[in-house]
């Protein structure tokens, strides 16, 4: 039972989680492209550090956090997998548990499974944390190495007010 209520859970949150990322699969590189032909317009060829920032930045999150995310969610739905089969044992059993006072036994069994499982669900949260802090520092990044190589590519290239917002 355990097993199967994980698995429908994990297969529900994956879709919806699909659906939600779905429009980012046309919307992201068409945006690219029109960012990047409008900077091109107002920066000249100091637009193109756009693509080589977003080129550093996007493996670091979508490959390198994925992975680890990855395998850190495997291990805690393990024990998740394993405290919902504990549990469901425990209620289908529960009269004998009590006849013979093993509550304490179980108890402490259960405590430890959830202990290991929120140890694996802090590192979730914290690779989810450091790839959303890439993800929303990004726009930052690649503005200021815009406007860095910008100013530093020629002495010609002075960063006024009206450049620098419309660049934005």
């Amino acid at each position: 039972v355990g097993s199967i209520v994980n698995l429908v859970t994990v297969d529900l949150n994956i879709m919806f989680k699909m659906l939600k990322q779905l429009n980012f699969a046309w919307y992201t590189p068409v945006m690219v492209t029109l960012c990047t032909i409008f900077l091109w317009q107002q920066l000249g060829a100091s637009s193109l550090v756009v693509l080589v920032t977003l080129a550093i930045l996007m493996p670091i999150n979508s490959i390198l956090m994925a992975k680890k995310l990855r395998k850190v969610q495997k291990k805690q739905m393990d024990l998740k997998e394993k405290r919902l089969k504990l549990t469901s044992q425990i209620l289908t059993g529960i009269r004998v548990l009590k006849l013979y006072a093993w509550e304490p036994f179980y108890l402490k069994e259960l405590e430890d499974i959830r202990r290991r499982e929120l140890i694996e669900l802090r590192k979730v949260i914290m690779l989810l944390g450091g790839t959303f802090a890439i993800w929303f520092a990004s726009p930052v990044l690649v503005t200021m190495a815009c406007l860095f190589t910008y100013t530093l590519s020629s002495p010609d290239h002075i960063l006024d007010a009206q450049k620098t917002f419309v660049s934005m």
